[in-house]
């Protein structure tokens, strides 16, 4: 039961993070469709309530998708979810006004086996047993 709590008071703060948001929607005549319900794939915005771990899910299921990305972190650390929600309000209307700052996050591309996989952050190579070595080359930009 003990483990239960945690991940209680974490959906619940989810679930109070989410209705906020859509109070602030409302309140300024924002449309919005929430992931499930969708019906087009033309977004302007994708907000990610979470904290790093569902920004890099939220950019993996979305990354098709021509359109910007907003972090609301309810994690410890939030490199990558760039609102804290005690200041959900204010940093959602700077976003929803076009005043904040757009940055841009570069992605890492790896290509093995005929497969492509982009990433953010890093990625690792590794043999299935760690003693084998492995050779693989590096490019950045096409170049060695």
């Amino acid at each position: 039961m003990q483990e239960l709590v945690p991940l209680m008071i974490w959906i619940s703060c989810l679930l109070v993070c989410v209705l906020n948001v859509e109070n602030i929607f409302k309140e300024n005549s924002v449309s919005y469709e929430v992931y499930g319900t969708h019906k087009n794939n033309s977004f302007d915005l994708v907000l990610v309530i979470g904290g790093d771990g569902s920004m890099l899910s939220a950019a993996k299921e979305f990354s098709s998708l021509d359109c910007s990305f907003l972090g609301i972190n309810l994690g410890k650390v939030g490199f990558m979810a760039d609102l804290d929600y005690e200041n959900l309000e204010v940093g959602l209307m700077e976003v929803l006004t076009g005043t904040n700052i757009a940055e841009e996050k570069e992605a890492l591309e790896c290509n093995y086996d005929g497969k492509k996989y982009t990433a953010f952050n890093e990625i690792v190579l590794h043999t299935q047993k760690s003693y084998k070595l492995m050779q693989f080359e590096v490019r950045v930009d096409g170049d060695f």
